[in-house]
């Protein structure tokens, strides 16, 4: 009780000297130090207006409210059971409907603990389909997948060392019998886990990686989709964050990662703050070391950021497209989240590539929303996908947030391992058709909405009506440019290709 009337002094002080600033406790700790969310109760708020709900959402963050998650017109925000009246006055008042979806959190965490306890004792084997997976088990499937894939050609590496000194692997999939040709494919880089407890977002970069790997579905897209990129994925680059997660029932909601640079305390800092593009705690991070969004005291403070930063650099020249892996909402988000006057320059062809996925989930059920990340979901300064686009130029960044969604909100973060096959193949499909999608967008055919002609017996007219000759993968292709839809293509080609 004392340590918590310091912190809320502290925070007062904080909001005293600063602006802007989210001042969130930590849940409760036990003797043993061990967190626990005993009475903390999760409250779901409706909205006709977006503007009321986001209005409604920053009062809650006032009142140590913990946002899981942030609808269009929907809300999830977990309270600390002495705050729950006073949340439900503010939002009667700005006229929300409000109720009661978890009455007691640690209670609901408890019994999805015993539940995968239990199914792992009774369990012969572990899979990455069906299981949320250890680090030690991580570690041993990617071994797996690097000496044994029969789809691909992989290399493993590491992208560098945690705060507590794991390694944090990373693994590149190419086209068969291309490991040692000196030739390298535009590449998609997908990342996952640097929020610790979105466990949905490793468990599919896991399994994107034993499709490409092994194609254990004989999926005639498999082969296409590594003869037009390499794909190179790290699947858990917060790894000290997410392996305290999975120690009990009262760490699963850990978030950030576990530096102890600032205080022994309140350990951590939200990695996904922590980049230098745009960085700045007063929006949508936090300068309060107990805060979930903790943005480090500089950018680049952390070595889980610094680690990602180094990768992505030398990558950048290859990379067509990043996607970083996040849970939970069923969004796809594309840069920036400064909530400033920055505007990605081809916003229309983000907005191509993210339906395209969004409108492959619709067919699977999934409703997913597209658009800037500060204007569908909420301001996050820091973030991977604004430095990945604003600072390496890397065309396509998304943030994309996994499952559950409007319909299945109530599982949170502890999404049922139940759910892991359906959630992954779903999204597989939908990221094969983005990615072809992406090829078809950079490589200016005629699906992608340009006029093109190929060389042979068309050539003779190709240069009576003047279009452009642009070489593609060896194959001469002529262009109208006097067509401004063509030469937005023709821009982000030349754009990818450097």
């Amino acid at each position: 009780m004392e340590r918590q009337v310091k912190l809320l002094m502290l925070c007062g002080l904080t909001l005293l000297l600063t602006t802007g600033v989210r001042c969130r406790t930590a849940a409760r700790r036990s003797d043993e130090g061990i967190p626990s969310y005993v009475g903390y109760k999760v409250l779901r708020v409706t909205s006709r207006s977006r503007e009321a709900l986001s209005r409604t959402l920053r009062h809650f963050e006032k009142q140590q409210g913990d946002v899981w998650s942030h609808l269009p017109y929907s809300a999830s925000v977990m309270f600390p059971r002495e705050q729950v009246e006073e949340a439900i006055r503010i939002a009667k008042k700005e006229g929300l409907g409000i109720s009661v979806i978890l009455d007691d959190v640690q209670r609901y965490l408890d019994a999805n603990h015993r539940k995968r306890h239990e199914r792992r004792k009774r369990a012969a084997t572990v899979d990455v389909t069906n299981s949320y997976l250890g680090l030690d088990e991580i570690n041993a499937f990617l071994q797996n997948v690097t000496r044994s894939a029969s789809a691909a050609d992989v290399i493993s590496s590491t992208i560098g060392l945690s705060f507590e000194g794991r390694n944090t692997p990373v693994i590149e999939i190419r086209e068969r019998n291309t490991k040692s040709s000196g030739t390298q494919k535009k590449a998609i880089i997908i990342d996952a886990g640097i929020h610790a407890r979105e466990w949905i977002a490793p468990a599919l970069a896991l399994n994107i990686i034993n499709k490409l790997a092994f194609n254990p579905d004989n999926d005639p897209d498999v082969l296409d989709l590594l003869k037009k990129f390499d794909w190179i994925i790290a699947p858990v680059v917060n790894p000290d964050g997410y392996e305290y997660s999975r120690t009990n029932s009262g760490a699963r909601l850990w978030r950030k990662t576990r530096t102890s640079q600032y205080s022994e305390s309140c350990k951590g800092v939200d990695a996904n703050r922590n980049f230098g593009f745009g960085w700045d705690p007063d929006v949508g991070g936090s300068r309060e070391p107990c805060s979930d969004v903790f943005s480090g005291n500089i950018a680049f403070s952390e070595p889980e950021a610094r680690n990602m930063r180094d990768w992505l650099q030398r990558n950048k020249g290859r990379a067509a497209a990043y996607l970083t892996l996040h849970s939970y909402g069923q969004y796809v988000l594309y840069p920036y989240g400064t909530c400033d006057n920055r505007v990605a320059d081809n916003k229309d062809i983000l907005e191509d590539l993210g339906k395209t996925f969004a409108n492959a989930l619709g067919q699977k059920g999934r409703r997913y929303s597209v658009g800037n990340s500060c204007q569908l979901l909420y301001p996050a300064a820091g973030g991977s996908d604004d430095y990945a686009k604003g600072s390496l130029g890397i065309p396509v960044a998304y943030t994309i947030e996994l499952s559950p969604g409007e319909k299945n909100f109530f599982f949170g973060f502890d999404l049922p391992e139940s759910e892991i096959a359906s959630t992954v193949g779903d999204t597989w499909f939908g990221l094969k058709l983005m990615v072809q999608r992406l090829y078809q967008v950079y490589s200016g055919s005629k699906s992608a909405g340009s006029q093109t002609v190929r060389t042979g017996s068309s050539a003779q007219s190709a240069s009576q009506t003047q279009l452009v000759p642009v070489v593609i993968n060896g194959i001469t292709y002529y262009f109208n440019s006097s067509d401004p839809n063509t030469q937005q293509w023709l821009t982000a080609y030349r754009s990818l290709s450097g």
